[in-house]
């Protein structure tokens, strides 16, 4: 890899403000299930916060990969790059970069990648609270793993 530590550093600094978003995110869903959902209970505008809210989530994270694939790889193409996308953060690329995510964040966000495609194209304003349930408990596994994974990303990448 043949980068200037100015490049670097860049990098390093929109990864590090896509983790802000995320944690924005994080902390307004955490407080909508802990209080909010609470009150509301399980209803149509509860799941579509939710929805919503998940669907951040993701889309945040996907942005700091797009940096990152961008800063080393320079290529999303295809009408897969979503998922390809999410799938090379998963491995290291030799020469160029070190994985970004474990396995076990990558099957998680794969779910998460999964609704937010599909939820983009849902008009219906039914939702399956059981999916609900699994997409947040997929959301409380991958979030404090993927915040782990991304500070020992920008680690790595700090010496290079």
């Amino acid at each position: 890899m043949h980068k200037s530590s100015s490049q670097v550093a860049i990098l390093q600094g929109q990864i590090k403000s896509g983790l802000d978003v995320l944690q924005r995110i994080q902390d307004h869903l955490d407080s909508f299930m802990a209080d909010e959902l609470q009150k509301m209970g399980r209803t149509t505008v509860s799941a579509v916060i939710i929805s919503d809210g998940l669907c951040r989530f993701y889309t945040a994270i996907e942005t700091v990969f797009v940096r990152i694939a961008k800063f080393f790889e320079n290529s999303l193409e295809g009408e897969r790059w979503h998922a390809d996308l999410l799938d090379r953060m998963a491995f290291s690329i030799p020469d160029i970069r070190p994985r970004v995510i474990s396995d076990k964040t990558h099957a998680d966000l794969r779910e998460l990648m999964k609704f937010r495609h599909f939820s983009r194209y849902y008009v219906e304003l039914e939702h399956d609270w059981e999916r609900l349930d699994f997409l947040l408990r997929k959301y409380e596994a991958v979030k404090e793993k993927l915040r782990t994974d991304i500070e020992a990303f920008l680690k790595l990448v700090g010496s290079l």
